[in-house]
């Protein structure tokens, strides 16, 4: 059986490869830029990260590492319902420093006491041509470092974070911290 070399290129590209077979090399985008990802269901979704806390804890609620790093960002569907896959030990958002990476199931994200009060599940559908705003929660050691997403079709985005506390989205979150705590 022959294949069409266009055909072979149009599949490995959309699937997160080049036509070699290679991963696709990882997009750098500035903070707060949206990029495209891969829906669960297949669909292209945007992705935008929109802000970040970098919080120490309390009593009850310390990270292991050095900083609770909270990011809020949006999911935003193009024509069709669909949801971000789950995250999995290789795909979803993670942050990463030199030789160091942190995903979402590492350190004490497990105690936060916001757990269920905000959004941050990503596994409901989002409706058509609409969007979802979450915030992640990571236990990172230091301030900066990238956020990554990598999707299920191997493809990755990169955005350097702010040293700083900066952008929206993180307001629900800084809201039960002062009301807790």
């Amino acid at each position: 059986m022959r294949v069409a070399p266009g055909l072979l290129a149009v599949v490995l590209l959309a699937g997160g490869c080049t036509a070699d077979g290679q991963a696709s090399a990882p997009v750098t985008l500035p903070f707060a830029a949206a990029g495209e990802i891969v829906g669960r269901n297949g669909s292209t979704m945007r992705i935008t990260p929109r802000g970040v806390v970098y919080w120490k804890g309390f009593d009850d609620a310390k990270p292991s590492a050095k900083w609770f790093l909270l990011v809020a960002y949006r999911v935003e569907t193009t024509g069709v319902i669909d949801h971000i896959p789950a995250a999995t030990p290789n795909g979803g958002l993670f942050w990463t420093k030199g030789e160091q990476t942190v995903t979402r199931m590492q350190g004490n994200v497990r105690t936060l006491p916001w757990t269920g009060y905000i959004k941050d599940v990503t596994s409901v559908d989002i409706p058509a041509d609409g969007h979802a705003d979450y915030v992640q929660s990571l236990d990172v050691p230091e301030r900066g470092g990238t956020l990554v997403y990598t999707g299920q079709d191997g493809r990755q985005l990169r955005w350097p974070l702010p040293e700083q506390d900066s952008g929206e989205g993180t307001d629900e979150v800084i809201e039960y911290i002062k009301h807790a705590y």
